[in-house]
């Protein structure tokens, strides 16, 4: 018998969207925006908007993988792998696919429009788009989310199976450790020859930080074992 769904963690990633969307709003007149920001305000910085987005830089991402874990990984059992990916294909994949290639030309095109670039968005689209430009903007989330649910189905085929619960507990202090030095050494790490808001992609497939990835892989299935732990039940975390 699965038990019912956490409407808190629910409640949690609702907040944590509409952060994002003030965050994404204040990087526009926030002081040392990075170049690559679509619409900038250099005239008059806010310390108010900059302070915003570098505390909330910290935490939204990995919050949102962590839920995303979660929520993974109960889906996955309760649905088993051919419902799950059927659902993936029609809430993440499809609107993933059609963002890249439909809507984000028109959003990276703001980066060169409200710079008073004299090419036209035909010209950049069958050029710039392709090469040096290339992005997935915001949809970037969903390849990256897409990327690690193929992941996770092929943990759970494996034995033991990853899908079954265990009793109720706590994560080890040890656990909380590693999780804190993985990811302070992975950014120590990568930004020494990467700056941090270096944006790469790989075979126009997916648009990622390299700086980020390790802790995004890390507190995804961290939200994941939470699940498989039930951290969240009465008698757990």
């Amino acid at each position: 018998m699965h038990e019912a769904r956490l409407h808190s963690l629910d409640n949690l990633r609702w907040a944590i969207v509409w952060l994002m969307v003030v965050f994404h709003a204040a990087m526009c007149y926030m002081a040392y925006a990075p170049e690559w920001w679509y619409v900038v305000d250099k005239a008059q910085p806010l310390f108010s908007a900059t302070a915003f987005v570098c505390w909330t830089d910290i935490f939204i991402m990995p919050v949102m993988f962590f839920v995303s874990g979660y929520f993974g990984l109960m889906s996955f059992s309760k649905h088993g792998c051919r419902a799950f990916w059927k659902g993936k294909l029609h809430h993440i994949v499809a609107p993933w696919l059609f963002g890249s290639i439909v809507i984000v030309p028109f959003i990276a095109y703001l980066m060169l429009a409200t710079r008073n670039s004299p090419i036209s968005f035909w010209e950049f689209y069958t050029t710039l788009f392709w090469g040096p430009y290339y992005q997935q903007a915001h949809y970037w989330y969903l390849g990256a989310l897409t990327a690690l649910y193929v992941i996770l189905t092929c943990v759970c085929r494996l034995p033991p199976r990853f899908t079954l619960r265990s009793a109720a507990g706590s994560p080890s202090s040890l656990t909380l450790a590693l999780l804190f030095l993985l990811s302070a050494i992975s950014i120590g790490g990568i930004s020494s020859s990467t700056h941090p808001d270096t944006w790469r992609f790989y075979g126009y497939v997916l648009v990622l930080q390299p700086v980020r990835v390790p802790m995004y892989i890390a507190v995804f299935f961290l939200g994941a074992w939470a699940w498989k732990k039930r951290w969240f039940s009465p008698d757990g975390y």
